[in-house]
């Protein structure tokens, strides 16, 4: 890293190359005349873009799909990792009663290690609840988020106004 600052030797040189840079600082007529035409550019697009627009019903139309939609989509998110999560408590229960069952018939040394693979998986287990019913209260919500979405009529209106079928 440098401990030369070089920026004000390439900005003194770059003024040099380019007097009218800086002009728009040191001459407010420069700066007025600039900002007036940028003004009269930008009206001439919000004109062109005012013509474009969609007229307020399709506008309003497409926000309560778009809002439904999000609202349809995120209910099934949260039911589908709430039942993968489900299932992957029922896994880790299967793994803990199979070495259950393995550590009846085993000798002393591999029952210790599969007693230390239980208390592993039983950890595990324990999180994995947590994690379930964090996924089920949120699944709850999206779902009475959908039940509660209050659009229906209004897009029933706007769909038999824009002649949508």
């Amino acid at each position: 890293m440098s401990e030369h600052n070089l920026a004000g030797l390439a900005f003194a040189e770059n003024l040099k190359r380019n007097p009218d840079l800086m002009d728009h600082i040191t001459n407010p007529e420069a700066l007025n005349k600039q900002l007036a035409a940028t003004a009269k550019e930008r009206a001439a697009l919000n004109a062109q873009n005012a013509a474009l627009k969609p007229s307020e019903p399709r506008k309003e139309y497409n926000q309560l799909r778009k809002e439904l939609f999000a609202a349809q989509e995120w209910s099934k998110h949260t039911e589908v990792y709430c039942n993968s999560t489900a299932g992957a408590v029922r896994l880790l229960e299967q793994r803990i009663t199979d070495l259950l069952k393995q550590k009846k018939d085993a000798n002393p040394l591999a029952e210790r290690s599969l007693e230390n693979g239980i208390q592993l998986l039983e950890t595990q287990l324990f999180d994995m609840k947590i994690e379930l019913n964090r996924a089920t209260l949120q699944s709850g919500r999206a779902g009475r988020g959908l039940k509660a979405f209050a659009g229906h009529e209004r897009i029933a209106e706007l769909k038999a106004e824009l002649g949508i079928a």
